[in-house]
């Protein structure tokens, strides 16, 4: 039964840090709070290593990966070139 509880309490953290860095990619892909949002996690993870150590990594990983996606192939115009450019059937 221990294994079950400590499980749950595991599943519980992942699910609050998961929901911590939504909060915090979602205020970071707002301009004027990307800064206070950077500052936090890296606070977090300095003050509480032992949950929070990976979300900086993860919030720079996130935001390059809407980085990428905003400025990558959405359809439209630019999109159809390029895909008739390469070849691609659209």
């Amino acid at each position: 039964m221990v294994i079950y509880i400590k499980e749950a309490a595991m599943n519980s953290v992942a699910e609050t840090v998961n929901q911590l860095l939504a909060h915090y990619i979602g205020l970071a892909k707002q301009t004027a709070w990307k800064a206070y949002a950077w500052h936090r996690v890296q606070e977090m993870a300095r003050d509480c290593p032992a949950l929070y150590a990976e979300l900086p990594q993860r919030l720079t990983a996130a935001m390059k990966s809407a980085q990428a996606s905003a400025s990558g192939n959405h359809g439209g115009a630019r999109g159809l070139a390029g895909k008739q450019a390469q070849g691609v059937n659209a």
